[in-house]
Formats: C-alpha cells, sequence, structure tokens
C-alpha cells in the first residue's frame, strides 16, 4: 500500500478506505446468476464427491454438481455482476479443478457491457487487442494464476484444465485508473465438456472477494496533459513524444506498474520527446509520469509485450 499512497502523492490523488465485497455462497448473492439453459450443471451446496468432499469455507461452495460427476457434451456457465469504485481493485477466487486433461475443462470471461460482448480471460490478458476489445487494454487488466494459450478445451481457445493440486487462487487485477463513480463488469464461468466418459469431479469455485481499494482523482480534473507514444504496445523500445509547447530542461520520468509501484526512473532529460527502452521491465501495462524538475507535467499509459 505505501506504493499506492506514493503515487497518489504524485497524481493528486485522494484515498479512502478499502471495501471487500464477499460471496462464500453461504447465503443467497444477488451478484451471483446460475444460467437456467437446461443441462446446466452448477449447483450451489455442500459437496460431497470423490474428489471435491468440502468446500473452501465450509458447508457451500458452488459447483458443476455437488453430488454426481460431470456428464459428456456438457456446457454450464454462471455469471457474477460487480462494481469496480476505483484505486487498485481486484478479484480473487479459490477454486479447484478434476477434469479430463486438455479438452474438458473451465475458463473465465468479462464483460463491460451488460455481457453483450466477453472477452477470454488468460495468463496474457495484458496484451489486450482491438475493438471492441480495447477497453481492456487500455485498463490494463492482468491475471494471475491463470491457465496459458497452450490450454485448449472443447469450443473454447483455452482454459482450466486437468488436476488442480488441492485449492488455488486466481486473481484478476486492475491498475489505479481513476474511477469516479462505481464502474459495472460482469464475470462469466463456463465449463466443457467433450464425448469422452471420462468420470470426474469437474470444478469448483469458493470465496469470491472484490477488492476495491481506494479512490484515485479523475486525471483529466489534474489537468495533466497526455503523451503520445509510438510504438504502443511495444516489445524494445517507445518514443515519447510530450503535448506541444511542452519542453522539459530539467526532466525526469517515473514509471509505475498495475500495483503502484516504482520500476523505473529516469533523469536529466532535455527536449519535447525522449525514448524508453524495455530493458528489465516484464510484460505488463505501466502508467509513466513525466516530471520537470520534480513537477509533474504529463502523463501517459504504456503497454509492454
Amino acid at each position: 500500500m505505501r506504493y499506492l499512497y506514493s503515487l497518489c502523492a504524485l497524481l493528486f490523488c485522494s484515498i479512502t478506505f478499502a471495501q471487500v465485497d464477499t460471496v462464500n455462497f453461504e447465503a443467497t448473492s444477488l451478484l451471483v446468476e446460475i444460467d437456467t439453459t437446461a443441462g446446466n450443471i452448477w449447483q450451489i451446496g455442500k459437496p460431497g464427491k470423490l474428489v471435491f468432499d468440502s468446500a473452501y469455507s465450509a458447508p457451500k461452495a458452488i459447483v458443476t454438481d455437488t453430488l454426481l460427476s460431470y456428464p459428456i457434451n456438457n456446457t454450464s456457465s454462471f455469471t457474477l455482476g460487480f462494481q469496480l469504485y476505483g484505486g487498485q481493485p481486484y478479484i480473487e477466487f479459490k477454486h479447484r479443478f478434476d477434469t479430463d486433461s486438455l479438452k474438458d475443462g473451465g475458463f473465465v470471461e468479462i464483460s463491460n457491457d451488460s455481457g453483450n460482448t466477453w472477452m477470454l480471460l488468460s495468463d496474457t490478458t495484458y496484451l489486450g487487442g482491438s475493438s471492441p476489445y480495447f477497453f481492456y487494454w487500455s485498463y490494463g487488466i492482468e491475471t494471475q494464476n491463470f491457465y496459458g494459450v497452450n490450454d485448449t478445451l472443447k469450443n473454447a481457445p483455452f482454459g482450466f484444465s486437468g488436476r488442480s493440486n488441492g485449492w488455488i487462487t486466481s486473481i484478476i487485477r486492475f491498475p489505479c485508473f481513476a474511477i469516479k463513480k462505481p464502474y459495472e463488469l460482469m464475470l462469466r464461468f463456463t465449463f466443457v465438456s467433450d464425448s469422452n466418459d471420462n468420470p470426474r469431479d469437474g470444478w469448483i469455485i469458493d470465496d469470491i472477494f472484490i477488492h476495491n481499494q481506494g479512490v484515485c482523482s479523475n486525471l483529466a480534473e489534474n489537468q495533466l496533459p497526455q503523451v503520445d507514444a509510438y510504438p504502443n504496445p511495444f516489445s524494445n523500445k517507445t518514443r515519447i513524444d510530450l503535448a506541444s509547447g511542452n519542453y522539459l530542461h530539467n526532466g525526469s520520468y517515473a514509471l509505475y506498474d498495475v500495483r503502484g509501484n516504482l520500476v523505473a526512473t529516469k533523469s536529466s532529460l532535455v527536449g519535447d520527446s525522449f525514448l524508453i527502452e524495455k530493458g528489465h521491465l516484464a510484460k505488463g501495462v505501466y502508467t509513466l509520469l513525466v516530471l520537470e524538475s520534480g513537477v509533474p507535467v504529463s502523463i501517459g499509459r504504456l503497454s509492454i509485450y
């Protein structure tokens, strides 16, 4: 949290206390909606299977049938609606999976338009994409403990498959992005199986936490002009051009990752443009703050792939 406070101090942010919304399936939650399509096997209850013999926080969880193995040729979904309030929000959930490897399993999608369009999350989500998914790249979603792009499923590019080593925690992170009003988003959890009958327990999910940490003021209110960066995203280096009329005499920059950690700095910048090299920086989305004699003068969003 100390990095969040440092970054927000530079960006003239205001801080409020964190809020956590919890879905533990012990009571009915208005945030969760199970698809009513025939054959949907998601159920909320006390698991009593061979592998899934208990919830993470007993007694209840949401599971692909609380008692029976998952059937063949199945597609089952449920959705989670939630709000982001700002700061450094993130979502985490506990889960286990027990499926036939490579074709049976589960995946997670996100929507920012009430479910009209969906984006499949994976461990490469930060690379983003073109319209209609530009929102996701510019917003800077990152995931932890998710599946890779080579984990293919039936009727889905990739997802969780095989057998997890007990309960794992998967996380979806959003950067400090200045959300002034609650932002409505949805997650969709989908389980699929192929035509081969290999009785397994499927997928079980418990303890979904929606963390909303702090509130950053709107960057537009700070009247900091945006930099131009080309190329962006970049893999080697990018050129930063300041807004027309801006010129550095004793300039510097600070680069922050999505968690507010200061990851790179450079001083003694002169002129209206400069280069940033990838160097030791990891793939991801970053906030760039440009300063003149220690005073913020420009800001921008960069992505490295």
